[in-house]
């Protein structure tokens, strides 16, 4: 990922917390014949640890490739359009604020005990409420099929990196302006693009 120094972010424990706000990922991860083969799946951060955790269909290619080349994760944060129209000169050109972290690493596929504790992980990382439902509400025969076609791994993160596209390099005018416009229109997008330009002083 091209990341310009004004985006960086050098904080590993802020990325990592990023990952885990936003944990629906875009798994990658290049075959021996040079075809890319992507996936769209739910992971479980382990920061402690340094690892990702998830699963995906065992009729998916990416299962195949468990254990035979590194893959990378992209966890997309808050993004939206930034329009001239909210600099101090609308001589300017439209552009895109976003943030996102690519972790990479080699992965390994879980035994059945490790597949059962990440799907119970899992659910009880996403499931809210007075009564969460819980793996053991699903028959035990339901659940062995279940299992049996999908397949856990965990990828070992071995670089990790953010880009944090909030307009940083604008003049202090433009990125009032831009948060300006981001308070009146209020959306929850809107509200969450502000709290980071907030954090990091700027938007472009």
């Amino acid at each position: 990922m091209y990341v310009p120094p004004a985006f960086a972010e050098p904080d590993t424990a802020r990325l990592y917390a990023i990952a885990a706000a936003h944990p629906f990922a875009t798994l990658v991860a290049v075959g021996p014949d040079g075809t890319p083969e992507i996936a769209h799946v739910p992971l479980l951060v382990d920061a402690a640890r340094g690892v990702l955790l998830g699963h995906v269909a065992r009729r998916n290619p990416l299962a195949q490739l468990l254990a035979q080349t590194p893959m990378t994760a992209v966890f997309h944060g808050p993004h939206g359009y930034v329009s001239p129209t909210w600099y101090a000169s609308r001589a300017e050109v439209p552009t895109w604020n976003y943030v996102t972290v690519h972790a990479r690493g080699p992965t390994r596929e879980l035994d059945a005990k490790g597949l059962v504790r990440l799907l119970a992980s899992l659910a009880a990382a996403h499931e809210a409420g007075p009564r969460p439902w819980r793996m053991n509400e699903v028959e035990p025969s339901d659940l062995a099929d279940m299992l049996d076609v999908i397949v856990g791994f965990e990828l070992t993160v071995e670089t990790l990196v953010g880009k944090l596209k909030l307009g940083q390099n604008r003049r202090p005018e433009d990125r009032a302006g831009v948060r300006d416009a981001l308070r009146r229109r209020g959306s929850d997008d809107d509200r969450a693009m502000l709290a980071w330009m907030e954090a990091a002083g700027g938007e472009e």
